[in-house]
């Protein structure tokens, strides 16, 4: 069976599969609670909250998160979101791929230098 032609890619920047920490809430929002979820891809650009609650596209939020002890940051806001389906029959995680709109120029290095470090580092699999 031939497979399709792989889709072009749309990101502006390199992305690496994680497993971290993140913390957010919707910016500005007096009542809403602090979610507790899991960041499982980031790039310089952004980052996918792997979560079961979603906000919709435009939502911005306030997230921080700890990369090998140094903590995050940053006002983004929701450019898609993969609503949780049971029935899907899919393994693609829900939850929120977000792009960062505000972030020190420190923590964009980082980011930076965390994915092409990872990038470099041999596949596992492999």
């Amino acid at each position: 069976m031939t497979q399709p032609p792989p889709e072009k890619e749309r990101r502006r920047f390199p992305r690496v599969n994680l497993n971290v920490a993140v913390r957010y809430v919707p910016a500005g929002s007096k009542r809403a609670r602090p979610r507790d979820e899991r960041l499982v891809s980031m790039g310089e650009g952004g980052v996918f909250i792997q979560s079961k609650l979603t906000y919709p596209a435009g939502t911005k939020l306030e997230l921080s998160f700890v990369l090998e002890r140094e903590k995050i940051s940053a006002t983004a806001f929701v450019r898609y979101a993969v609503a949780f389906n049971p029935q899907a029959g899919t393994i693609q995680f829900p939850g929120m791929g977000v792009q960062f709109e505000k972030i020190d120029e420190a923590a964009v290095k980082r980011i930076r230098e965390y994915v092409a470090s990872e990038r470099t580092k041999p596949d596992p699999a492999a």
